[in-house]
């Protein structure tokens, strides 16, 4: 059960974009109007000089400082919908973004919260606003390649003196500077971090049209994908209506993008200590079927699929995933789950859970239905989802036949 106060808070809570200045000082407010150009200044790197490191003769020149913005991005009653005002200035951002200043960078979208709630409600909620926000972003031409959203809940407080205070509930969007963490504590995604991209994986089918968005060197590109393409952590791929494409992972595990999807493959390590192993997989539009691999079986909490609606755990599993704003047969938009073999846990956008089992299928909806009497049912639940969602389609043979 949701505390009543955090219901209350969340209805009037304020999430800032960006905002705290480096080195752990104080956010400070939010511009409520800023311009394009007010963004585009706010992103750009910094020079290094500000810092208390002087230039010596012989010495390598210091990176530049990250940029950060903050803004006032506001979402709906309990849920991480953003409101239409915010909409508005997010798609501003977007605008910033591919200006030629920004266009070839890259960008962490953190989400934070206040200390009101649980630690599993609140790392839940701070994902699931971050990953919404990214969400516009893309939608309104950003590469989805150079964006990492990441969820802090409520480890990180600006003041940690007044948990509870707004000031607390943001997220920050920070520009990625090759070489450079965005602040001393911030942990990104490895699609994210400076060096050689991270293999995922390789294309082992490929039928129709697809596309593959990748940052190199600082630069993002979107081209065809070819069979046995290598895919790395951070890569994003596009299906055309009728295409689809079999990723094989690298550690044995199968990714089915079905027609119509956009899916990014955020993490990929299957060499090294158990905990560390980890396989990410973040499903923004249209169907995917994933069949774990190596790193499931050793490490089921490193495996998470996630969906603008819910959070996926695993325990080895061979499972569909959709994600629709609104279903042929007129279902409310949301992601719908079915599995073929194993079990997981569903973690809804309100904080619902369910937990399926072989031959179950569940939902969860983009906002939590309401009730007759007022009140809202959970988001995630359990039940028969419209049968075309699961229809089979081209490519599950061949992923099957691999699966051998």
């Amino acid at each position: 059960m949701i505390p009543l106060s955090h219901m209350l808070r969340s209805l009037l809570a304020v999430f800032a974009l960006g905002a705290t200045l480096a080195h752990g000082q104080a956010a400070s407010q939010p511009n409520a109007n800023p311009s394009v150009q007010d963004m585009v200044d706010a992103l750009k790197p910094k020079p290094a000089l500000g810092r208390s490191r002087s230039l010596v003769p012989g010495q390598p020149t210091p990176a530049p400082e990250p940029g950060q913005l903050q803004l006032s991005v506001q979402f709906e009653f309990n849920s991480a919908k953003v409101s239409p005002t915010s909409t508005e200035l997010l798609k501003k951002l977007a605008a910033a973004m591919q200006t030629p200043d920004l266009a070839t960078g890259r960008f962490l979208i953190e989400g934070h919260t206040d200390a009101v709630g649980t630690a599993a409600y609140n790392q839940n909620l701070s994902e699931r606003r971050a990953a919404s926000v990214k969400q516009i972003l893309v939608a309104e031409g950003v590469d989805g390649a150079r964006l990492a959203a990441e969820g802090k809940g409520s480890s990180q407080l600006i003041d940690a003196a007044d948990p509870k205070a707004a000031v607390n509930r943001r997220v920050r969007v920070v520009g990625l500077v090759a070489g450079v963490a965005a602040t001393p504590t911030t942990t990104v995604d490895a699609s994210a971090t400076a060096g050689p991209p991270r293999v995922a994986g390789k294309v082992t089918r490929l039928v129709g049209d697809a596309r593959i968005g990748r940052s190199r060197d600082g630069k993002a590109s979107e081209v065809m994908l070819k069979d046995d393409d290598i895919v790395s952590a951070g890569d994003t791929i596009s299906t055309a209506p009728g295409a689809s494409v079999v990723v094989g992972m690298n550690d044995g595990a199968k990714v089915l993008v079905r027609p119509g999807t956009t899916v990014t493959i955020s993490e990929s390590t299957a060499t090294g200590p158990i905990a560390a192993l980890a396989q990410k997989i973040e499903l923004v539009i249209g169907a995917i079927r994933y069949i774990t691999g190596d790193v499931g079986k050793r490490n089921p909490k490193g495996v998470r699929l996630k969906t603008p609606a819910l959070t996926i755990g695993i325990r080895g599993t061979d499972i569909e995933l959709v994600h629709a704003p609104r279903t042929r047969s007129g279902a409310p938009g949301g992601s719908y789950v079915k599995v073929n073999s194993g079990a997981v846990a569903l973690t809804g956008m309100d904080g619902s859970n369910v937990d399926l089992a072989m031959g179950e299928q569940g939902a969860a909806a983009l906002e939590a239905p309401k009730l007759r009497g007022g009140g809202s049912a959970p988001a995630a639940r359990k039940g028969d989802a419209p049968a075309e969602v699961f229809a089979t389609q081209d490519g599950d043979a061949a992923l099957l036949e691999a699966k051998r």
